[in-house]
């Protein structure tokens, strides 16, 4: 009854999806530009990332969700373009509309109807400390500092979230 009143309401409102432990998923927020490319191509090379679900918004940048770890999970910078989202975040889900005038989608073939959150791969310690906010990664120092590299265009798949990386560096992508 509450959701009906405040579609009624707000009909054009967009749609928050929580991350954290009460939800069991956290989410990977890869923005566009702000170095994103390189940070993912640290993060690729420290783990074999898992395929997931996964959207993609107007701002050329995606979101990639996975299965809560199990311990508390600290919402963070990983590095410049790349954001950790668990308790007290949110991602923005699929048909809310992007200040681009976009809108949210999931990429092809991973919508939770088509694929489950995947479970993290296994985690070396200092990867358990990164996630649990012990330690703050070097590469997140300049995270604020912006730079052009282009993310993702419409109709891209991505089959692994290590290819989100892989995706900075093309252009034309239909």
């Amino acid at each position: 009854k509450q959701i009906r009143q405040w579609w009624n309401k707000w009909p054009h409102a967009n749609i928050g999806i929580a991350m954290g432990e009460k939800s069991q998923v956290i989410g990977f927020e890869v923005y566009p530009g702000n170095k994103a490319h390189e940070t993912f191509k640290e993060l690729q090379a420290e783990l074999a990332w898992p395929n997931t679900t996964a959207s993609r918004y107007g701002g050329r940048g995606a979101y990639l969700i996975y299965k809560h770890p199990g311990f508390k999970v600290r919402s963070q910078l990983l590095g410049p373009g790349v954001e950790l989202k668990s308790d007290g975040a949110y991602i923005v889900a699929p048909r809310s509309r992007h200040v681009s005038g976009e809108y949210y989608e999931w990429m092809r073939g991973k919508s939770p109807e088509d694929l489950e959150p995947a479970e993290l791969p296994e985690l070396p310690e200092p990867w358990l400390q990164r996630l649990r906010g012990e330690v703050q990664p070097k590469s997140a120092e300049g995270a604020a500092e912006g730079d052009d590299t282009d993310f993702a265009g419409e109709g891209q798949e991505v089959n692994t979230a290590a290819e989100i990386g892989r995706l900075a560096e093309l252009s034309d992508m239909d």
